[in-house]
């Protein structure tokens, strides 16, 4: 695969816990996970292994706790992990943001912290990891990519094709209806952005001892 182009956007992750819990906020929770950690379980919206599990993984670490010691649940989407929390199956959630935003905005969850490297400005002041102490910083990004034959010519027509949707007043409008973050890279600043994240990716990986 070629890493000369990519359009598209993040979908952060979030953690949230139930609206009338005692644990409401990323130091509390994580200060419980960390003096107890199989009585504090943590529900994922998709199965072992998935980016929901090496999120919560990534902010583990970041908030000094040995991911090895971790509890996660898996479940099948963000519906039912919302069930599960519900149901007293996890203290808390991890999922993307927008499967979590919703519930959030309804008063049935509170979403203690997101991965974005700054506060988005739609959710209100729900405020980031990192400016909590956790320092971790993960989206689930999307691309457009080329087999590396494709000629230099090609790869600029394509390029300019994605500059200008992005450009887009649809495109705005998609990404505001589902709460997307801008997120538009091409040559080298993209390889650079792919490198990062498959050096964090695969330290997700072996700290689950998948890899």
């Amino acid at each position: 695969m070629d890493s000369s182009q990519k359009t598209g956007t993040d979908l952060f992750f979030a953690v949230a816990v139930q609206s009338d819990s005692n644990l409401d906020s990323v130091s509390s929770l994580f200060k419980a996970i960390k003096a107890a950690p199989i009585r504090h379980p943590v529900i994922g919206g998709s199965s072992f292994g998935s980016l929901d599990h090496i999120t919560l993984m990534l902010i583990a670490q970041a908030a000094e706790i040995d991911p090895r010691q971790l509890r996660y649940i898996s479940s099948n989407g963000g519906r039912d992990a919302m069930d599960r929390l519900k149901n007293g199956f996890g203290v808390a959630v991890v999922s993307g943001l927008g499967e979590l935003l919703h519930a959030h905005r309804d008063g049935e969850v509170k979403i203690v912290g997101i991965t974005s490297g700054e506060r988005l400005p739609e959710l209100n002041g729900i405020k980031t990891f990192r400016e909590q102490g956790v320092d971790v910083e993960f989206a689930n990004w999307r691309g457009y990519f080329a087999a590396p034959t494709l000629s230099q010519n090609k790869v600029e027509k394509f390029q300019r094709l994605c500059a200008d949707l992005d450009a887009s007043d649809t495109w705005a409008q998609t990404r505001r209806k589902y709460f997307w973050s801008e997120h538009f890279l091409t040559g080298q600043a993209l390889r650079e952005f792919l490198e990062a994240q498959n050096k964090l990716l695969q330290k997700g990986l072996r700290d689950l001892e998948l890899q």
